[in-house]
């Protein structure tokens, strides 16, 4: 069955999955108009029945509703030839103008998920193939230690003032106080600020600076409740497109429409929200696509093994003994441990007052739950090397 892309969508949207907000255009005009209504970021999508539109020129951004049209107008009414429709290509008769897409990166630790953020801001070569970003798209990064970078002399105020342009600079108490800054707090100096709070005014900072592409590298890391509540509000408000590497679920429910998961090697597409992405993997949790599948220790060169005695047999099979019941414990404490945060999670949803002992209590939580996971991959690695051994 030949169906477009924008077909696809709206066959997803139908079924309740989350796709990006778009609109066909078979005229340039339409396409501008589409843009004037999404914007101000868009990205202008040839339709046909073929896959590599983005390397033949089928795919670009757009910042204003004149650049789409004009992209649209060079687009429409051609052939369009990809490595799938041979030297003859397709003939583009209509374009899907699509509001800027927020993606999710996950998959185990060490899977490439940072290093191709890292590329994407020309912080990292490719060491195969190459990256291209259209002639108007301004990156925005960031990492776990960004809010290290802001000057500690200067002020909440005066760190968001010397990036604001325009206009907007009327509007910084405002915009400050949708981050939890208000009175007298604009005015304290960076340094002096907590590590929630310099989370949130690093992200403040880089949301009001002209980029309308953010790479965020595990954004949350650190963050308390209330900072990843209100990055994820702003997130959801943002017109332009974000990549997210995160292993925070909620965080993530409500904000990305497309998923990238980087496993074995390879990296899947998954059209839809983060809890499809799991339902379709058969996961709880992000988590669990660490725990189930952690890497096998590399493969030692096969030697004939020395026979062991009685006594040493004896001695191997009580370590298993303990290495197992180590590793379940920790599995038990760890399924004890989600069943606490999914309760937070629920309460968290339901409140209507904020209670700073509870969001200590909740962060205390994923504290230790990230401790357990270090100690259960730990404590797994370990087992497997005595059962190989």
């Amino acid at each position: 069955m030949n169906i477009h892309e924008y077909q696809a969508k709206e066959l997803f949207r139908s079924y309740g999955i989350p796709v990006p907000e778009g609109r066909v255009a078979e005229h340039a005009s339409e396409a501008a108009a589409a843009a004037r209504e999404l914007g101000p970021d868009v990205v202008i999508k040839a339709q046909i029945h073929a896959g590599g539109r983005g390397r033949a020129g089928g795919v670009k951004p757009a910042s204003t509703p004149e650049e789409a049209e004009r992209i649209a107008a060079s687009l429409l009414g051609r052939a369009l030839i990809t490595g799938q429709t041979g030297p003859e290509g397709r003939m583009v008769r209509a374009v899907l103008v699509e509001r800027g897409q927020k993606i999710a990166l996950v998959g185990r630790n060490g899977e490439g998920k940072t290093t191709f953020a890292r590329m994407l801001i020309g912080q990292l070569a490719p060491t195969e193939g190459s990256i291209r970003l259209g002639a108007n798209v301004r990156v925005g990064y960031y990492a776990q230690n960004q809010d290290d970078l802001m000057e500690g002399e200067f002020t909440v105020y005066d760190t968001l003032d010397r990036v604001a342009v325009g206009d907007i600079r009327t509007r910084l108490r405002d915009i400050l106080g949708a981050f939890l800054f208000r009175g007298e707090e604009v005015d304290k100096k960076v340094k002096v600020l907590s590590g929630g709070e310099r989370s949130r005014l690093a992200m403040a900072r880089l949301m009001l600076e002209p980029y309308n592409l953010l790479v965020l590298d595990e954004p949350t890391n650190h963050m308390d409740m209330r900072s990843k509540d209100i990055l994820k509000r702003a997130l959801q408000k943002y017109d332009g497109t974000v990549v997210v590497v995160s292993h925070d679920r909620e965080f993530l429910d409500g904000i990305v429409d497309k998923v990238y998961e980087f496993r074995d090697g390879g990296v899947k597409e998954y059209l839809g929200g983060i809890y499809y992405f799991l339902e379709k993997r058969k996961l709880d949790s992000l988590r669990d696509v660490e725990r189930k599948e952690a890497p096998a220790p590399a493969a030692a060169p096969k030697t004939e093994a020395p026979k062991l005695t009685y006594e040493q047999k004896k001695e191997q099979e009580k370590l298993l003994r303990k290495l197992r019941r180590a590793v379940e414990s920790i599995e038990t404490e760890l399924a004890e441990t989600e069943r606490r945060i999914a309760d937070y999670d629920a309460r968290f949803a339901a409140a209507t007052a904020y209670d700073e002992a509870d969001y200590k209590a909740y962060d205390d939580l994923k504290a230790h739950y990230d401790h357990l996971m270090h100690e259960w991959e730990k404590a797994s690695y370990e087992l497997e090397i005595t059962e190989n051994g």
